[in-house]
């Protein structure tokens, strides 16, 4: 199921802007440079990232990111800074379903973290999705605590955990941490 309403190009923020990524393989390098200088930290919690080897599997990744964005899909958005337009990395809501539902997914080059971009983008994507959305939703692996610590520092709710539900490419488990965040949870937010 698609979303029914029209994904924005640009998002602008106070640090970032979240941006549809450009379906060029000049993006694809800057992507893949991203993701290649950032191997060793994103490959434990990324089983994608042990895939991505070259630039054209980042191009790949666009082919299908922008397929993805003209079904209304996956809304996928590069992060930029807004001064230097320097990529950082990605803010997507995907698995938009019958149930008024999302999920957020997210990731920043090592570079980029700890300094409160992520949060920024997450916002973002709050301001622009949960208006329309019922809830929105972000998994991740009970041992990321820099993702963790995302959704708690925004008040999202952690629901539980699923146990053994993400499979890496070694062939290990790992559990994930679910936390959703109503679209009355942030109205109140926003009212403050």
């Amino acid at each position: 199921m698609g979303y029914q309403y029209e994904f924005k190009d640009e998002i602008v923020g106070e640090r970032i802007i979240l941006k549809r990524h450009p379906l060029t393989f000049e993006m694809a390098r800057n992507l893949f440079q991203v993701v290649d200088l950032s191997r060793d930290c994103l490959g434990v919690f990324l089983p994608w990232v042990q895939k991505t080897l070259k630039p054209e599997d980042s191009f790949s990744f666009l082919v299908s990111a922008e397929a993805d964005w003209k079904n209304k899909t996956k809304a996928q958005y590069g992060i930029f800074n807004r001064e230097t337009q320097e990529y950082m990395g990605i803010a997507s809501v995907v698995h938009f379903n019958e149930f008024d539902s999302a999920e957020i997914g997210y990731w920043l080059g090592t570079a980029f973290q700890r300094k409160g971009y992520m949060q920024e983008a997450v916002r973002l994507l709050e301001k622009e999705f949960l208006p329309n959305l019922i809830h929105l939703i972000i998994r991740n692996d009970v041992d990321n605590l820099r993702s963790a610590n995302v959704a708690e520092k925004l008040g999202y709710h952690k629901d539980g955990i699923i146990r053994s539900a993400l499979k890496y490419p070694d062939g290990h488990y790992g559990d994930i941490n679910v936390w959703t965040k109503l679209r009355s949870e942030w109205e109140k937010e926003q009212s403050v």
